[in-house]
């Protein structure tokens, strides 16, 4: 008997951790994906100025040498450095610092289910700049998306349209291809 309920556990979690993260995506309440002029991707030294972004959060232009590793981020980074991601084909998304704690658990599972190999391309990091505080916004070089709620649905979308097809693909970002 303690064994079946024990089996019974383990199903139900695995069930759990395969189902989709947030709402779906009717649900999401998300902006249609804007696309912006792209800046060049110069390299700058840690702290030094530079022209400012055409898109808030940025999408591209002048970023520090080293980007970030992939992975869920619960304090800021500066936006220099995941801009660097998004030139190799990473995916960003940007959440407020004050955001739901429903946000930034099902933000922070999505970035969970990620591969711990090279290929992970997902980056989550709170942003002053996002509008509301239950919102984010996925960015890709050149473009974004803001919603409402979090839906895997919708990031798969977008990753599949935009993952891997930075400029500086020198990490090996694969295009995405949504798990069925």
């Amino acid at each position: 008997m303690v064994l079946a309920g024990a089996v019974a556990l383990i199903i139900a979690e695995r069930a759990r951790e395969a189902a989709p993260v947030g709402v779906a995506a009717s649900e999401a309440s998300c902006a249609p994906i804007q696309t912006y002029e792209l800046q060049k991707g110069t390299h700058i030294e840690e702290g030094a100025t530079h022209p400012p972004y055409n898109s808030t959060p940025p999408t591209s232009g002048p970023h520090y040498v080293g980007p970030a590793p992939a992975g869920f981020y619960p304090a800021p980074l500066r936006p220099e450095q995941l801009v660097h991601n998004l030139e190799h084909g990473q995916i960003v998304l940007w959440y407020r610092p004050d955001a739901s704690e429903e946000t930034i658990t099902a933000i922070e599972a999505l970035i969970d289910r990620e591969p711990l190999a090279q290929e992970a391309a997902l980056l989550a990091a709170p942003y002053d700049g996002v509008p509301d505080a239950d919102s984010f916004v996925l960015t890709a070089w050149g473009a974004s998306q803001s919603c409402d709620r979090v839906s895997q649905e919708v990031v798969d979308e977008f990753r599949a349209e935009y993952q891997g097809r930075g400029p500086e693909r020198i990490q090996g970002i694969p295009p995405f291809r949504p798990q069925t």
